[in-house]
């Protein structure tokens, strides 16, 4: 695992290579500030290098949006298309322009929740309620894209799982008025006279 230091102003930038960019392939390195000497900068340039190099760090710069764009630039080859029209929905119309810019190591459980009320506040057209099962799609997304990052090492944990995403309230099935029915039969066996015989009165 390679790293090194870099001056700048009165700190040090701890730079290490965290390996290739799932899709581009491309190399990436994480940096982090320290303030001290040149000595504590090498050994908290040893440490970080072994966090980086265990899976179990989030890279400062590293957002929301890096994260989920990345993911589902490699999930949407396993979806459907109706599947994949709704994803591209959830991540560009909700996801992206309240959590896009949040770093992904800090992103919390209390943010995610705010995030959902305001959905189903003002989330939907023209500032009205959001459906709450736009929401739990919401809510999918968020929490498959996180949990990549868990499992690519961008992050240590997966805050969407501690989330509280509404409930879908199953609707009450309201009897019918007793009168109602009677009527309804009335009028079938006035309309139908054969349709009310029960066998074996002919």
């Amino acid at each position: 695992m390679r790293g090194h230091l870099r001056r700048r102003g009165g700190a040090w930038e701890l730079r290490a290579y965290a390996g290739r960019d799932p899709v581009s392939n491309r190399e990436v390195y994480r940096t982090r500030t320290f303030r001290g000497g040149k000595r504590d900068a090498d050994a908290a340039l040893a440490k970080f290098v072994l966090e980086i190099g265990s899976g179990g760090h989030a890279a400062h710069d590293t957002t929301v949006g890096d994260l989920i764009r990345q993911w589902f630039e490699l999930a949407r080859a396993d979806l459907s298309p109706s599947t994949v029209r709704g994803y591209e929905r959830s991540i560009n119309s909700y996801i992206l322009p309240t959590l896009g810019d949040v770093p992904l190591d800090r992103l919390r459980v209390a943010q995610i929740d705010r995030f959902y009320a305001q959905l189903r506040e003002g989330g939907g057209q023209r500032g009205g309620p959001l459906a709450t099962a736009t929401v739990r799609q919401v809510h999918a997304v968020l929490r498959r894209a996180l949990q990549q990052g868990v499992r690519w090492g961008w992050t240590e944990t997966n805050p969407a799982i501690l989330a509280s995403p509404p409930r879908v309230r199953n609707r009450q099935i309201e009897s019918p008025d007793p009168v109602a029915v009677v009527r309804l039969i009335e009028a079938a066996q006035v309309a139908n006279p054969d349709l009310m015989r029960v066998e074996g009165t002919r």
